[in-house]
This record gives C-alpha cells, structure tokens and sequence, in this order.
C-alpha cells in the first residue's frame, strides 16, 4: 500500500432506499395505451437493483402503481414486486397515486378493508422514518392534502425520528416542466408547507410527472422520480406534452447523516462500454493502492450512527 492515506469526504449513508415509481399496471397485463409492457419494465427495474449488489433497506413504490386501479393489476403488481422484495430481505412501501383506488389499493396491496379513507402511513426503517402521504382525489389527476391530513402529519411529525424523515407524495410540491401539467398538480399547498417547515422532514420524493426534476419546498429538498411505464418527452415543442416510450429507471435515495442524495438510475439499452469495466473487487483494491479509505457508519451505545476510525495499514 502507498505511504499515503486519505479518509473519504464522506461515508457510507446509513440508509439506501430505491424510489420506483409510475409502474402503472393494466388488467390482464394488457399493453399500456397498446404500446407499453408495463409489467416487463418493472421487471427489468427490479433486476437492475438486485444486480447491483447495493444494500437496499426498502423499495418504496410512489403511485400511479395501476393504470385504472383494477384489482388484478394490484395482485399482479405484488407477485412481481415482493418477491424481488424478499430475495433482497426488505419492506415495501407503497404510496397511493391519483390512478389508484383506494379500496382496491387498500385490499389488493395491504390486506386492509375496502375503505375510501387516504392511504397514509408511516414506517420506521431502521430508525427512518418514511411517511407515505396520499395526495389523491378519487376521481380527479389533481392533488391535495386535506386539513385533517395535514393534522394528522403534523401530529406525526410533533416527535422527530432518530434519522428524520422522508416524505413520500405521488403530486410534487413543485412547479411543472410541462405546462399542461397544472392540469394535474397539487393544489393548495400552503396546507402541506405549513405542516412540514421546520420539522425533520429531511427530503420529499414524488412521481406523477414522469421525469426527474429538484426543487425546494418550505426549506426541504424535493425530488421526483420518472416513471418505469413511460416518460414524458422534455425535448418536444414547450406547447407540446408528448409521452415516450423509454427513458424509464429507478431513483436510489442515499441517507447520510448531513445530507440525503438523490440519484435517478436510468435503464440503458444496450451498448458499447467505454473504457473498462471496474469491479467492486477492482475498485477495492485501486482505493487500497491509493491509500483511500470510505469510512463506514456503525452503531454506538446511544443508538445514534458514529463514524467509524480507518486503520492505517503499515
């Protein structure tokens, strides 16, 4: 090893999350507006996580996960998503989307009675906790969160989580790329900046538009992930609005101590490399022959995540 040694900016996140969003299923896996196979998409989504190798501590699903809330899409959806779930030993969280129905989502997905109350939830993962909020307007694309939604959130959020909060919501407290988007965005979202300055909100992750965008929303970062179904085409006329079929990925969602990031992972056809390809095993050892060492987080006896100490090698 070389006589010098440097420690990494930063560690491993203490959590990784994959964000997978608008998979809008049909029934009887029927092509999506006849040109899109929306189940194999997801698919391939699913086998580009696990082959990774990345540690994942929960997929978390951000709506529009049918295309018109049949039933059978619901099922289908869980045979593809939970086995995948379980090979990599993590929950699913799902979050409602203005396609969904409730009491299908509530049946199919959760084993929960058919009710036509919000889907909201909140989940401890490993001490984060993700709050799934549902945005949803029965009947209606546009979104909104009521007030008894905003106080039921700002009940939840009257006690911080040990590693803060993520927020998940289908509509993006954001303003739209695409202008006949304001078709279908949130409405009224003084309610939910309200509810959720100053918290430990620590990051908001949408879906709905079907590509990525950033943005802050009462101090907190926003991000929205595209769809796997199909995107929507950012490259068309700015009076246009155009769907395309491609373009579909996954975002992974990085937790550190002091930041979140937020990485969109396309799916890429098939193509050339370029340059060489590097291994987990090939990049272990280039850091080792630089002297670059990636600390790791580890558990102390308070519960919080310490930074653990490299140790020289001599």
């Amino acid at each position: 090893m070389t006589e010098t040694f440097r420690i990494a900016e930063y560690p491993r996140p203490t959590h990784t999350l994959v964000q997978i969003s608008d998979t809008h299923f049909t029934a009887d896996s029927v092509p999506l507006h006849g040109v899109v196979d929306c189940e194999q998409k997801l698919t391939e989504v699913l086998a580009a996580v696990a082959g990774t190798g990345t540690p994942v501590d929960a997929l978390l699903l951000t709506g529009d996960l049918t295309d018109a809330g049949d039933p059978g899409a619901y099922r289908r959806l869980r045979e593809v998503v939970e086995p995948a779930a379980a090979a990599m030993g993590v929950p699913v969280l799902w979050t409602m989307g203005n396609h969904d129905e409730r009491a299908a989502f509530r049946v199919n997905l959760l084993d929960a009675a058919p009710t036509a109350e919000p889907v909201d939830a909140v989940h401890d993962v490993n001490g984060l906790r993700v709050i799934c909020l549902d945005s949803s307007i029965p009947g209606e694309s546009r979104g909104e969160v009521t007030a008894g939604q905003a106080q039921w959130l700002a009940d939840e959020l009257s006690t911080p989580a040990e590693h803060g909060t993520i927020l998940s919501i289908h509509h993006p407290p954001l303003p739209v790329t695409v202008e006949r988007a304001v078709l279908w965005e949130l409405c009224d979202q003084w309610r939910l900046a309200d509810v959720v300055r100053g918290t430990d909100v620590r990051s908001i992750v949408s879906g709905h538009v079907h590509y990525t965008s950033s943005g802050m929303f009462a101090g907190i970062p926003v991000s929205t992930a595209t769809a796997v179904a199909y995107s929507a085409d950012l490259s068309a006329p700015a009076d246009a609005h155009r769907g395309a079929d491609g373009g579909g990925g996954y975002n992974l969602i990085a937790v550190y101590d002091d930041t979140i990031v937020h990485t969109a992972v396309p799916l890429l056809a098939p193509c050339a490399t370029v340059g060489s390809m590097h291994t987990r095993d090939d990049i272990a050892a280039e850091l080792d022959r630089e002297g670059v060492h990636i600390r790791e987080q580890v558990p102390a006896r308070d519960g919080r995540m310490h930074r653990s100490l490299p140790h020289r090698s001599t």
